[in-house]
């Protein structure tokens, strides 16, 4: 499922609320969601597995999202205290947002293609690496998996009588 801009105009407990349903609705089905929220309150946010952080169209991270805070805060960003996580992470492509660490200041990356450079550069792009060519390797494109799935799929169509 791809959702974008979905909880525009809720309030917050709503949002939460409709991205818990979409998380239970995930775990029942085993499927996936891609979703974008602007302005995500944080136990919203704390409901995903994975964050991407776009700058620009390019990536500048993707991975846990219980993780990239830090990732940004190690990189040499000061995340206020009474920040939320997605405020922080959104912050980060804005240069009247973003705050560079005491110490800092000439070390962090400043236009989108630093900020993909640094991300590219970092040992958690090289382990997402890692396991997207596990990924691949357990579940080829064009492997076992795919032919038995396309065979169920024939299956459920020739069972079903059309009718015009």
């Amino acid at each position: 499922m791809l959702w974008d801009n979905s909880t525009r105009g809720l309030d917050s407990a709503t949002a939460i609320s409709f991205c818990r349903s979409i998380k239970d609705g995930l775990a029942l089905n085993r499927s996936v969601a891609c979703v974008a929220i602007y302005q995500a309150p944080q136990p919203a946010y704390d409901l995903f597995d994975k964050v991407i952080v776009l700058y620009e169209g390019r990536s500048i991270y993707f991975g846990n999202a219980q993780k990239a805070k830090e990732f940004f805060v190690n990189m040499g960003f000061h995340c206020a205290d009474q920040q939320t996580t997605p405020d922080f992470l959104t912050g980060l492509t804005s240069v009247l947002e973003r705050r560079p660490r005491k110490g800092y200041e000439k070390q962090v990356p400043r236009t989108p293609k630093e900020f993909e450079v640094a991300w590219k550069a970092s040992p958690e792009y090289k382990a997402l690496k890692l396991e997207l060519s596990q990924y691949e390797e357990k579940y080829p494109l064009h492997g076992e998996l795919l032919e038995t799935f396309k065979a169920g799929q024939r299956a459920r169509q020739s069972k079903h009588t059309w009718v015009h």
